[in-house]
């Protein structure tokens, strides 16, 4: 595969490589803007799994999160094996050439992690990632009640005999899960709790008071300013309901958002064309407002290159007007069009930086939201 060498040399590091192609580009995270986009087809993303087969003190792989689960490495990487076929024989359009199965040094393999860059905190609001966590199973109610919710509280020693962790985790001990963390309230009118994902029903309570219930692994937003306290620690404490013979947990980052108000809810950019070196992009910008009130704001919207080569100057740039009215979301669209750009393409995997800033009638920055 042009690009990506191919080290057949003695090494316990394996690299496995799936890309996946797809008729559009409709990109709903990375602004991908691909190179095959004039062709009709064009790539979307891939998977890239690296994983060590020397076993690990504690006889678990990284697939394994249960030990009694028989879901093994081999049998994952087998698995994506069988994927990657089952998609050449349904669309055809899947050149074997780009399915690689490797053994390459350990050195190759960290040289080339380490071009993977964290997505970048917004530089107005404040966020407050929640990565560290104490959990428990929960109990099996044999002689307790099931009303019995003193571990939710702020002050609960119990937690210091809970098992520790590092978000995003997934169990699968068929129970229920108890997770409890820690933050300090940040700056900002109201506070939100962000929830990427958690499969898949889960009740939330801040400071030992009862916040919420929610059933999805979609994306949920929560306002618990009405529970946090300035400056002193509060109490997140969460518990996942069990899924009998199939996992539960927290699957993508879980973030305390400080924010004005009215925020930024929502940035999404879509690839429409790409012929050259140009694109067409359509661009769908949410504001959320809690107050009752009729506001004039505008959004200012700027597009950077970000990978491999980061660079503050935009290659696009623009401020769309925004009447809000009333408590609830509004949408603000436009189309953008991009010039002198470098397309995206497995070999030259080109990424862009979207940020969005909101501004009130006088031009002040309010808050921003950023996409890659």
């Amino acid at each position: 595969m042009s690009g990506i060498k191919r080290l057949r040399v003695r090494s316990r590091m394996r690299v496995l490589l799936l890309f996946v192609t797809l008729t559009t580009c409709s990109m709903e995270a990375p602004l991908c803007l691909s190179a095959e986009d004039a062709g009709g087809s064009s790539w979307k993303s891939f998977e890239l799994i690296y994983y060590d087969p020397a076993a690990k003190p504690n006889s678990l792989s990284p697939f394994n999160v249960d030990a009694r689960s028989e879901f093994t490495t081999e049998m994952r990487i087998e698995y994506l094996r069988r994927y990657a076929d089952a998609l050449v024989q349904r669309t055809g359009r899947i050149n074997p050439e780009h399915f690689a199965f490797d053994v390459v040094t350990a050195k190759a393999a960290r040289e080339f992690t380490a071009q993977i860059k964290e997505k970048p905190l917004p530089e107005i609001r404040q966020v407050v990632p929640l990565r560290y966590w104490r959990w428990k199973l929960e109990p099996d109610w044999k002689g307790v009640s099931r009303h019995d919710f003193r571990w939710v509280v702020r002050d609960f020693e119990g937690e210091l005999l809970w098992n520790a962790m590092e978000a995003p985790r997934m169990f699968s001990y068929n129970r229920a899960v108890w997770l409890r963390t820690h933050f300090r309230r940040p700056q900002g009118q109201q506070v939100l709790l962000s929830i990427g994902s958690i499969i898949n029903v889960f009740e939330v309570w801040v400071n030992g008071r009862y916040a919420a219930r929610h059933s999805g692994f979609e994306p949920a937003t929560l306002d618990i300013t009405q529970f946090v306290d300035q400056g002193v620690d509060s109490t997140l404490a969460l518990r996942i309901e069990n899924k009998p013979k199939d996992q539960i947990g927290v699957a993508d980052e879980i973030s305390v958002l400080g924010e004005s108000d009215p925020y930024l809810s929502d940035v999404f950019v879509k690839t429409d064309r790409a012929p050259g070196r140009e694109a067409d992009a359509t661009l769908e910008v949410e504001v959320t407002q809690m107050a009752d009130a009729g506001r004039q704001m505008s959004v200012k919207v700027e597009v950077s290159p970000w990978f491999p080569e980061e660079r503050r100057e935009p290659v696009f740039s623009d401020v769309l007007p925004l009447r809000l009215w009333g408590h609830g979301a509004k949408k603000a669209c436009a189309t953008l069009h991009l010039r002198n750009i470098d397309l995206w393409s497995p070999d030259t995997p080109h990424l862009y930086l979207v940020r969005a800033i909101l501004q009130d009638s006088s031009g002040n920055a309010r808050d921003d939201l950023v996409e890659i």
